[in-house]
């Protein structure tokens, strides 16, 4: 492969793509660590992807830093009836050599029919989302994220569509323990 020719990406090239699909390292077993603690009121938790770093990379000039996140988030009804639940939560990631980044996000569910939520990520961006529970095991939510500098993608739009096993959504609020 002639790795100065200005062809070397295109697709006249596909020995090159091939290699390039061969190098490019990809998630392995055990190169993550998470823990959550998730109780009635409160949850809490940590992970560290990518664990090993540039360990099991196919190519010496890789330099992969090792990205640690935590999550935390509290929940509580805003009235005595329980039909309106808050969530507000905080991510922050951490990755060395680079500034601390924090996602500050508060999700507002009525009677586990109906959610909106917004966030913010600090020096980055904005989102809101909002939810549409369908049964007791399908959601479907819509998500909006601009974001505050220059980026090659100013706006993005998503759907989500989930479905849970078990009870589903019935019991998301907290628990009767």
């Amino acid at each position: 492969v002639d790795h100065a020719s200005p062809n070397r990406f295109g697709a006249e090239n596909p020995t090159y793509i091939l290699f390039l699909l061969y190098k490019i390292p990809t998630p392995k077993v055990g190169k993550v660590v998470g823990i959550l603690y998730n109780r009635n009121k409160m949850y809490v938790g940590f992970s560290a992807p990518n664990l090993l770093g540039d360990a099991w990379s196919t190519e010496d000039n890789i330099n992969l830093e090792i990205p640690y996140y935590l999550y935390a988030g509290y929940r509580f009804f805003a009235s005595r009836f329980e039909e309106i639940l808050i969530n507000p939560s905080i991510l922050s990631k951490y990755v060395s050599g680079a500034p601390a980044q924090f996602d500050f996000n508060t999700i507002v569910s009525y009677k586990n029919k109906i959610e909106v939520g917004a966030g913010y990520r600090t020096n980055s961006s904005i989102n809101l989302l909002a939810g549409l529970y369908l049964s007791d095991h399908l959601r479907l939510i819509y998500n909006y994220n601009q974001m505050l500098r220059d980026a090659p993608v100013q706006t993005t739009h998503g759907i989500i569509l989930s479905y849970r096993l078990g009870t589903g959504f019935k019991n998301r609020g907290l628990a009767s323990n």
